[in-house]
């Protein structure tokens, strides 16, 4: 399955979750329970697929529920910069990365960006 497969509805859906400032962002875990934060794929197994924290916690990929909610055969999906594919066959791994030597992680409303930029580039909408 390819980025083609995506359902693109759902990725829209996605991205207003992580703008609403719900969840407190974290990073290198679905979930962890002694910070109480969210990656970006925890948000979406969390609120899309009702998972419990107890189970999100110390995970590092989405669950099958997560991955049939987007639409691919990933549990990993990989979200690199605006240059990168959205949701691509890379190798495994989602490290999400800003643009730059530093490495620093996009935070969610910038992960929010990208994933509106990729649904009005499936949209024809520029």
């Amino acid at each position: 399955m390819t980025a083609t497969n995506i359902n693109w509805d759902n990725v829209a859906k996605w991205s207003a979750v992580l703008r609403s400032a719900k969840y407190m962002q974290g990073k290198g875990t679905l979930y962890n329970i002694i910070s109480d934060t969210y990656c970006c794929l925890g948000v979406l197994q969390k609120e899309f697929c009702g998972t419990t924290n107890r189970k999100l916690n110390g995970r590092f990929a989405l669950f099958e529920s997560g991955m049939e909610f987007l639409g691919t055969v990933r549990n990993n999906p990989n979200v690199f910069n605006r240059t990168a594919s959205f949701l691509n066959d890379g190798p495994p791994g989602y490290i999400i990365y800003s643009d730059g030597d530093d490495k620093a992680p996009l935070t969610f409303d910038e992960i929010a960006d990208l994933l509106d930029i990729a649904v009005m580039e499936r949209e024809g909408i520029e």
